[in-house]
């Protein structure tokens, strides 16, 4: 049997006819699948490599900062400037601003990079010219980010340095921001952050100088605390950036500060801070006789202490939250009434009368101890002839009392019933009632060491200091 003849073109039969009667298809003149796919294959390969020597000797070209916006959100590009702040470090990843002066107002003219698994040495600092090629976010309300995933998308120019002073960087405005400078200068102040701290350096002309250490620094990279103290004189290497507008230094790596000395604090007895001292950063010493927490002006914080040193009438030291959660776990426990204390601070005045401001970064001497002021039995001679005067008084909440603080938890005003029939009032500040374990309940008795004050509308209250100064008796 003859096998029948079909085109290969359209699949009728053909009967041995040469072109196809159907479609009129060729055969001859066909080639095969597998023959087309080499070809494409060849074309294909052609087109990637004409493509990809295009990329290498083309030019690139940077897009402005200042254009970046919402439509150009997931797009790759390009950017090229100089970095005016970072690096942050977080796990596995840095991020840094990148200013190209785009546009006059700084802000419109940054753009904020992260850089994924940064390979050794490709970390740019403060002054730093950086070609950077990544994807963009900038959604609409967000700022702006480019998002760097290889080592060879950053190129990195070192910066110059440039030998200068605190003075003139204070005097010359904004001629060394995005640079990289070296200066000398004093440790006078700290001033902790949620993500870093900021150091005060001071000159001998009593010139001021932010010095920015982001906490990632200490915690993935050096893995250790900076480690400075109080009037440590530095030599500092690194970038000068800016925050609102302020000079601010950024330290990039630990081996940018050097102590070279510290000079010596002046002792002074607490009692004798006067006008001559003001602005002078001295050490004092003595025994805490009350320690007073200050509540913050929007919530439950506590923004201060207030510590009493030998008696209520001598000048108060006051050290910030900030400040206070530096302290090691230890020394926070010992800053309590009772025990003796050394430490540093900047004599200023407040309201008419001298007072001592701690000043960071310093370890206190610290030596426990004991102390409670006079006990009073019978609360009716608790008058204003008392007032700020500390007192220990004993006994039976027989009244609970809540009094209004808006969209807060209420403050509490406790009636406390002594031995004679005698009545007083206790007044508890939210942000001291909200943090207690076990406050006081009515029917309970109670000891409370606490200051004779008024508060609330009341006349004659007696106040605790910290949550320790209420104790649940029976």
């Amino acid at each position: 049997m003859t096998e029948e003849k079909r085109c290969p073109a359209c699949g009728k039969p053909t009967a041995g006819y040469v072109p196809c009667p159907h479609c009129g298809a060729d055969p001859r003149t066909s080639f095969t699948i597998k023959f087309a796919a080499v070809i494409c294959v060849i074309i294909l390969g052609v087109g990637i490599a004409f493509y990809f020597l295009h990329v290498a000797t083309s030019e690139v070209i940077p897009t402005p900062i200042s254009s970046i916006d919402s439509w150009l959100d997931y797009s790759y590009v390009w950017i090229d400037g100089v970095v005016s702040a970072g690096p942050q470090y977080g796990i596995g990843s840095v991020s840094f601003d990148v200013y190209d002066a785009s546009a006059q107002n700084i802000d419109q003219a940054t753009i904020s990079v992260e850089y994924y698994d940064p390979a050794e040495n490709t970390i740019p600092a403060v002054g730093d010219h950086v070609l950077a090629f990544g994807q963009l976010r900038a959604p609409v309300g967000v700022d702006k980010e480019l998002r760097i995933s290889f080592p060879s998308d950053l190129q990195i120019t070192r910066a110059q340095l440039v030998q200068t002073t605190i003075s003139d960087i204070v005097s010359t405005g904004s001629s060394l921001w995005f640079k990289r400078v070296a200066l000398n200068g004093t440790v006078t102040g700290l001033r902790p952050l949620a993500s870093a701290k900021i150091y005060t350096l001071s000159d001998s002309e009593g010139n001021e100088l932010q010095l920015y250490v982001h906490n990632g620094l200490e915690t993935y990279v050096e893995k250790r605390p900076i480690g400075l103290k109080v009037l440590d004189n530095v030599t500092v290497t690194t970038g000068l950036s800016q925050y609102a507008g302020v000079p601010q230094l950024y330290l990039s790596d630990f081996d940018e500060l050097d102590v070279t000395s510290s000079e010596n604090v002046q002792e002074v007895p607490i009692q004798s801070l006067n006008e001559n001292l003001v602005g002078d950063i001295v050490k004092v010493g003595g025994k805490i006789v009350f320690v007073e927490a200050v509540g913050g002006s929007t919530g439950l914080e506590m923004s201060e202490r207030l510590l009493s040193l030998d008696n209520r009438y001598n000048p108060s030291v006051t050290i910030s939250d900030g400040l206070f959660k530096l302290l090691s776990d230890e020394n926070q426990a010992l800053l309590k009434r009772g025990a003796t204390i050394g430490l540093v601070g900047k004599v200023q005045t407040y309201r008419g009368a001298y007072r001592l401001e701690w000043v960071g970064p310093q370890v206190p001497d610290l030596t426990p101890g004991e102390y409670e002021p006079p006990s009073v039995e019978n609360f009716s001679t608790i008058t204003d002839n008392l007032k700020d005067e500390l007192v220990t008084i004993t006994g039976r909440v027989v009244d609970n009392l809540n009094i209004t603080a808006g969209q807060l938890p209420s403050h509490r005003l406790l009636t406390l019933q002594d031995n004679f029939g005698g009545s007083v009032r206790v007044y508890i500040p939210n942000f001291l009632y909200e943090r207690m374990q076990n406050p006081p309940l009515t029917g309970q008795t109670v000891k409370v060491v606490g200051k004779v004050t008024s508060a609330s509308g009341y006349p004659v209250v007696v106040q605790p200091g910290v949550m320790e100064d209420v104790q649940r008796v029976s």
